[in-house]
């Protein structure tokens, strides 16, 4: 019900703020139109399916440690989605500029747009990451008062939120890609980063006794700097231009 007053209020905003007309006719039928759509959008969609199903593999191996593993982990995800807010809609606002003046062939503004972003996001990530460092308990204590999963939940937290800055970087340079129309990169990043390094190397590293649970938190704070690897040097190579 939720999605379907969002969708609504969206196309209603659209027609009379926007002044964009919407005809469902299938005379307007355009291959063209149709075939850029899905070149777009289907690598993206295939992108997210990476992202949910390295998420069941990592809960997974998390799950093996019982419930109070599995607890401070569910915890642990719940601030890291608002902490990573503002990554995620900066690369949304990225991708709307880069697109707007690709196609108005002003090249600059995308480099000043990726410039800025980057400073402004890496500051809000920082600044996150460090509060995150210092409060985790209390903010942890919001959602539960038991002491095992608080104190396994400030593990999770200490070590995931080194993670923010690097990722909040490729999300953005990511969100250039996405503006560009070049969504397939984004998605072979992903994959090379959940598949080829957090996947394997949570499982690996949580079977170190030593590591234990925290073997799992270190791959996932690993992860996002072979995806900014990727997504940097393919960025370098202007091809999503």
């Amino acid at each position: 019900i939720a999605q379907a007053i969002s969708a609504w209020l969206g196309l209603r905003y659209l027609v009379r703020v926007s002044k964009i007309r919407i005809h469902f006719s299938l005379r307007a039928f355009n291959p063209f139109l149709l075939k850029s759509t899905f070149k777009i959008g289907l690598p993206a969609g295939a992108q997210q399916l990476v992202v949910s199903l390295a998420g069941i593999a990592v809960s997974s191996t998390v799950n093996s440690f019982g419930k109070t593993v599995a607890a401070a982990y569910g915890v642990g995800l719940r601030l890291d989605q608002f902490a990573f807010l503002p990554a995620m809609t900066f690369s949304l606002a990225v991708s709307s500029l880069v697109g707007q003046n690709l196609g108005a062939g002003k090249e600059e503004r995308v480099r000043e747009t990726v410039r800025w972003s980057t400073l402004i996001v890496g500051g809000i990530s920082l600044t996150v990451t460090i509060l995150i460092i210092f409060l985790a308990r209390p903010l942890l204590f919001i959602f539960t008062e038991d002491t095992s999963v608080l104190q396994v939940g400030t593990s999770y937290l200490r070590t995931v939120s080194l993670s923010y800055l690097p990722l909040a970087i490729m999300f953005t340079l990511n969100g250039v890609m996405r503006g560009a129309g070049d969504t397939v990169p984004g998605m072979i990043n992903t994959m090379a980063s959940l598949w080829f390094v957090r996947v394997p190397l949570a499982r690996y590293l949580s079977s170190i006794p030593e590591l234990g649970s925290r073997g799992i938190w270190i791959a996932i704070a690993s992860s996002p700097l072979v995806g900014l690897a990727l997504s940097w040097s393919y960025y370098r190579t202007g091809r999503w231009r």
